[in-house]
């Protein structure tokens, strides 16, 4: 079980860095294309695309706690996440 949460940490940290790979990719891209006044406006698309993200998830957790679900096993995983975070 401790290599599966070292795995899974990893896997969080190399999904961060391919996120932030892409994100500047995608602004270079858009400055050769279209010029740097473009920059303002991709990095407020960015962010509500980032705030909406964050409410779906929201509402998804928010959902799974309501539903009738084994208390005790929810109990570990947010310990377990608790460890993670």
């Amino acid at each position: 079980m401790p290599r599966s949460l070292e795995f899974g940490n990893s896997l969080g940290t190399s999904f961060g860095n391919l996120k932030v790979t892409l994100g500047a990719s995608f602004t270079v891209w858009i400055i050769i294309t279209k010029g740097v006044s473009y920059n303002p406006w991709i990095g407020i698309v960015f962010g509500v695309l980032t705030f909406g993200m964050i409410g779906r998830q929201y509402d998804a957790k928010k959902n799974l706690s309501s539903g009738t679900r084994d208390r005790s096993a929810e109990a570990k995983n947010a310990m377990i996440i608790g460890k993670l975070g």
